[in-house]
């Protein structure tokens, strides 16, 4: 009998495994599934006015440029399908500076004295461009922002496998599509947009610089200088010179810097401002050298970050101290500063205002001192077809950003046409996801709310062809709302029926195993004369349960089958019929319980079996304790996830246990003392701000006390020995000893906690005392060599020294 239980156990916890392990996976199938998709056709300029766009979309031929400028000899690598070297965009280059870990406000805020970390780029916004923020979702990491950026969509989530280093899986970017795109910065984020991409050329320092405990400025200083170099060599060089003075060109600037300095100081750091004020000048610099360079005045500039930084260093969540970058943008093409005349007037026109992941009203802190200039703010991907429609290509395949019109200085016609091309590839975008998901589904069911889409985008083309601009945005607007949703749909559409099989498969692992250990370890299990097991439906041959695991198994496969699911999809399906099969068989243990109970609230004695080592019948005999205990269980479950949100809980959590000496009165009346303030004390901490500033005076205060303290039982090894070797009648230290730290229990030992703690040693008892005393002085030198290491080491990083 003891075989059969030690198999069955052993059965239960492989099974256990498994199941585990199979449901783990289920987390990258629901909520890791990439939302890139290949093979949608690419909405070229001017095809938006062209009728029945709905096919032959990437072979339309061009049309005229809107803005023209002297034509120059073509580039024979010129990546975008345009051969003309004329001007499709109103600016002719890009020059992107992104500052990596830039924090908004540590950019834009003055301090008391009313001084600037970035007096030019301050100067830009109060004299010859537009800003706002950008707003970023998590994960705010360096890959995912810049991918929002750059290809317009947030980040494949599937990267966080790679560690966020490399693609899973290809996209299309703004630099896919310019003619070509010269790049200087780290390697982890170049090397991800160059990768099969000819027309994209980038410099990249060693990981190596990348040093977190030196000046992380060198790195910014870095790329400022191998752009003025690229300049120098385009001067005598005429195939180089040619291509970065060729239309639908950007320069882009990865500056690395803030955010190594960031995490190695906080950004509340002189170091982490005076990086910013170095960013500021080279900007300056690279302004001015572009101008020279490129005296045609068709230049536009972008300044950014791709995430902020929290107080204390870090950033990757949604506080909004990550999620707030600051965007700047001036040159050919974009408004000069305007005034503030309120919310409703600075939106009016730009689409992308309506999908801001924070609705309400941008509000300027007044530390800015910004708030008399129009404030125009966008989420993170909008960049994407902000970029594109500058410069005058088409908008990358993949993208999900909606083109801040408000930005623009240029003609109506343009930034209406420009809205509606954006329109329509995030349409494409929608229609290939249905198309392909009604290939692959037996049972499609479509997303009925662009059902006849094509009446709208005839709708807006008429507008458009008629003047009626401000209607056509609107119905622009609605289309890409739409379309955003049906994405929306489409990448969550198996969503409902893998979670109700995940949820069926926990929810069957959990009673199967109550059944188990009901079954197996209580008086109503299998060796109770009380087993009676329900009778079957069919045949003696085969049991309800399995029935029900080859009929429902059948259905559900079936279903799997049509559906042309993958194949984690039937082993998601697999657990839950075997376990619901399971519980049918062996169900009838809880119906015994539920009877029993029944009949115990009736005031009728329930049938007993024989006993087992875990008495069932306490749920029978004690009902409000079995309550209590459950109801108690569920609300610590769902305080311990709120704890997550509001760390607040914990204070309750310590108060609570704080009181639970009151309610043993077998402890000694110092150690419920003890207990209650120690948990008392503890509660304050989640109180205390996560933010506080660098103090190394905490962990080495807090090491030499944990040093006195190791000390103290060093001294304290050979007294207890003297102690324990005098008998205790003729001791009376021994005495008070024992008698200040035993329990009020009669039957309880009179040893003391000090006694127990010395003897509870790694090394056993029967050593003599000078190896005790050897073992915890070894502990006493590593322990203050420790302190010693961490001194050094805060010393060598302020000192910017390095790593000691």
């Amino acid at each position: 009998m003891r075989q059969s239980s030690s198999y069955a156990v052993a059965s239960v916890v492989v099974i256990g495994l498994l199941f585990h392990a199979v449901y783990l996976v289920s987390v990258l199938d629901i909520y890791f599934r990439s939302p890139i998709v290949h093979g949608m056709p690419l909405v070229h300029i001017g095809q938006e006015l062209l009728p029945n766009n709905n096919s032959n979309v990437d072979r339309i031929s061009p049309p005229r440029p809107l803005f023209s400028s002297s034509p120059s000899s073509s580039s024979p690598d010129q990546n975008d399908e345009d051969n003309d070297d004329e001007d499709v965009g109103p600016a002719r280059r890009l020059v992107l500076f992104v500052g990596d870990g830039l924090r908004a406000d540590k950019l834009l805020e003055l301090d008391d004295e009313g001084n600037t970390n970035a007096p030019f780029i301050r100067s830009i916004i109060h004299k010859k461009g537009s800003w706002g923020i950008s707003h970023t979702r998590m994960p705010t990491e360096t890959r995912p922002g810049h991918v929002a950026m750059i290809a317009g969509l947030y980040e494949d989530v599937s990267a966080v496998m790679t560690g966020w280093q490399a693609n899973p899986v290809e996209f299309d970017s703004v630099f896919n599509r310019s003619r070509n795109t010269f790049g200087w910065g780290s390697p982890d984020v170049l090397l991800m947009f160059a990768h099969h991409s000819p027309n994209v050329h980038v410099e990249c320092y060693s990981s190596e610089m990348e040093n977190f405990a030196t000046n992380a400025s060198i790195l910014d200083t870095w790329v400022f200088e191998h752009v003025e170099s690229l300049m120098s060599r385009a001067h005598v060089d005429a195939v180089l010179r040619e291509k970065v003075s060729g239309p639908r060109t950007i320069f882009f600037l990865h500056l690395l810097g803030i955010d190594t300095t960031g995490h190695a100081y906080r950004p509340t750091s002189r170091e982490y401002l005076e990086n910013i004020k170095v960013v500021d000048e080279g900007v300056e610099r690279m302004y001015n050298l572009f101008e020279e360079s490129f005296p045609d005045k068709k230049t536009a500039y972008i300044f950014t970050s791709d995430h902020g930084m929290a107080n204390r260093g870090s950033h990757g969540d949604g506080e909004k101290a990550n999620t707030e970058t600051p965007l700047v943008l001036w040159g050919s093409g974009i408004n000069p500063p305007s005034p503030n005349k309120g919310y409703e007037d600075r939106t009016s026109g730009h689409a992308s205002s309506r999908f801001l992941f924070d609705p309400t009203p941008p509000v300027s802190p007044a530390s800015w001192h910004l708030s008399h200039l129009a404030r125009i703010d966008i989420n993170q991907a909008d960049m994407a077809p902000l970029m594109a429609a500058l410069i005058g290509v088409p908008f990358p395949v993949n993208s999900e950003g909606v083109l801040p019109t408000a930005y623009f200085n240029i003609d109506r016609t343009y930034t209406s046409r420009a809205l509606f091309r954006n329109a329509l590839q995030i349409l494409e975008h929608f229609k290939f996801k249905s198309s392909h998901k009604e290939r692959i589904t037996t049972f499609f069911k479509p997303f009925t709310p662009l059902a006849h889409y094509q009446e709208l985008v005839d709708e807006i083309r008429d507008n458009l062809i008629n003047g009626r601009y401000d209607t056509a945005d609107n119905l622009s607007a609605t289309l890409i709302e739409l379309s955003l949703q049906g994405l929306a749909y489409f990448q969550k559409y198996d969503w409902t029926f893998l979670m109700g099989i995940i949820t069926g498969g926990y929810a069957g692992w959990i009673i199967a195993l109550f059944v188990f250990v009901v079954n197996h370890y209580t008086t109503y299990g299998s060796n109770s004369s009380f087993n009676r097991p329900p009778p079957r439906i069919i045949s003696s041959s085969i049991s309800n349960g399995n029935l029900t695991m080859l009929l429902t198994g059948t259905v559900l496969f079936s279903i799997l089958l049509a559906e042309r699911s993958p194949f984690m999809y039937y082993l998601y399906a697999l657990f839950p019929v075997l376990f619901w099969g399971w519980i049918i068989d062996h169900g009838h243990v809880l119906g015994r319980l539920v009877l029993a109970t029944i009949l115990q609230a009736a005031g009728v004695a329930p049938p007993r079996a024989t006993e087992g080592w875990w008495d069932a019948t306490i749920i029978i005999h004690r009902p409000v304790s079995s309550i209590a205990i459950f109801v108690v269980s569920i609300l610590s479950l769902q305080g311990l996830v709120l704890s997550y949100i509001y760390r607040e809980i914990f204070v309750l959590g310590f108060f609570v246990l704080a009181l639970w000496p009151l309610f043993s009165p077998s402890l000694s009346y110092s150690l419920k003392i003890m207990w209650v303030l120690v948990s008392m004390i503890t509660a304050v901490f989640p109180l205390i701000p996560v933010d506080l500033p660098e103090n190394i005076v905490l962990p080495i205060v807090g090491g030499i006390l944990i040093l006195l303290f190791g000390l103290a039982t060093l001294v304290y090894a050979p007294l207890r020995q003297a102690i324990h070797a005098t008998p205790p009648s003729s001791s009376s230290s021994s005495s008070f000893i024992s008698s200040s730290f035993s329990t009020s229990s009669p039957s309880s030992s009179s040893s003391s906690i000090l006694e127990k703690e010395a003897n509870s040693d790694v090394l056993p008892s029967s050593f003599p005392v000078h190896f005790h005393v050897l073992y915890r002085s070894f502990q006493l030198v590593c322990l203050a060599l420790s302190i010693f290491l961490i001194y050094h080491t805060n010393h060598s990083l302020e000192t910017k020294q390095g790593l000691p």
